[in-house]
């Protein structure tokens, strides 16, 4: 083969692998701008109710054409941690948390989409600001009943709340499963105040046990910062109201469930 044809093929092959290499990097571009696309897509259409107070149920809803993703993992307020009560197609449910002294508070979900996390969120104005301490109010919301207490333990829906009631001291407690070797209980000490139809707050713990009751210790103090909506206090026999506790960190030695709802009669 004479040199000429072997340079003329060297060049025809070297060509060749220059349209390959073109070929597969505008590909592959193409495929990172389509899933940028796809997940740019996604944003917190509106929030219902546009200026909410505490306790308000939240409508959180996508837009309308954001396509395909799972919802990932819980919601999150000034980038703190709380509960969702569902998710329906492209809204989520919730509740709007006890955030004292805050005004402005940013919402924030995750979304899973093309196997990686997306955070949507938006920023809502509170319509009072509520101040640290412990306030015990009446209940402003839809009237409590026994079915309400359910979410507090998932995995064991029989739990239900005991009464004890030494004097002027009352104490509200309940035991569930929280899993596979361990249950928690919740424990709620009121004082009961002749001059107000509402209570004291003594204390409000969290209290864990494995599995044969051995090893009993508090998870966390006292609750110092929450607002306490009490809805029957001695009302035919029923005691019922709703804690909202200050959302911490997850990683917070101090972490109370962001709402509890206590419902008993005697």
């Amino acid at each position: 083969m004479s040199k000429k044809l072997i340079y003329v093929f060297q060049n025809y092959f070297a060509f060749l692998l220059l349209i390959l290499i073109f070929t597969f990097q505008c590909c592959s571009r193409k495929t990172n701008i389509n899933e940028s696309s796809a997940e740019s897509q996604f944003y917190i259409k509106s929030i219902e109710p546009t200026v909410p107070k505490l306790g308000d149920k939240l409508k959180i809803i996508l837009n309308e054409s954001s396509g395909s993703f799972i919802y990932s993992s819980g919601i999150l307020f000034n980038d703190l941690w709380s509960i969702t009560d569902s998710v329906k197609g492209d809204t989520v449910y919730s509740f709007m948390p006890y955030l004292p002294q805050t005004k402005n508070v940013n919402v924030k979900l995750q979304l899973s989409v093309n196997n990686k996390i997306v955070d949507v969120q938006k920023t809502i104005e509170l319509s009072e600001i509520y101040e640290k301490g412990i306030s015990i109010i009446n209940n402003d919301e839809q009237a409590l009943n026994e079915q309400d207490i359910y979410p507090l333990f998932p995995m064991d829906p029989n739990a239900r709340w005991n009464i004890t009631i030494n004097q002027d001291t009352v104490l509200l407690n309940i035991q569930g499963i929280v899993g596979d070797e361990s249950n928690k209980i919740l424990q709620i000490k009121f004082l009961n105040n002749t001059l107000n139809r509402l209570p004291k707050l003594i204390d409000y713990v969290q209290i864990f046990n494995d599995s044969n009751g051995s090893n009993r210790f508090v998870y966390t103090d006292t609750l110092l910062n929450g607002i306490i909506k009490i809805d029957k206090w001695n009302i035919n026999g029923i005691y019922s109201g709703i804690i909202y506790a200050e959302l911490n960190p997850i990683d917070s030695k101090i972490y109370f469930p962001p709402k509890t709802i206590f419902w008993i009669k005697r």
